[in-house]
């Protein structure tokens, strides 16, 4: 799972052999591949709000001085 959610791109079919030899299903794959590729697109999009919500929002007292 490590492989499929921090470099994606580097999967192999050896990677997906791994996948059915442990009892998933071709679509068991397919619905896991596109759940991870949700969630990290989901991560960012927080990630992205956050870093414009903390862009707009005014320095505290405490961090001015």
């Amino acid at each position: 799972m490590k492989l499929l959610t921090l470099t994606p791109v580097e999967a192999r079919p050896q990677h997906l052999q791994a996948l059915e030899q442990a009892g998933i299903s071709t679509r068991g794959i397919v619905a896991l591949s596109q759940l991870i590729a949700f969630v990290t697109y989901q991560l960012r999009v927080i990630a992205g709000v956050k870093a414009l919500r903390d862009a707009h929002t005014p320095p505290t007292p405490q961090e001015a001085a």
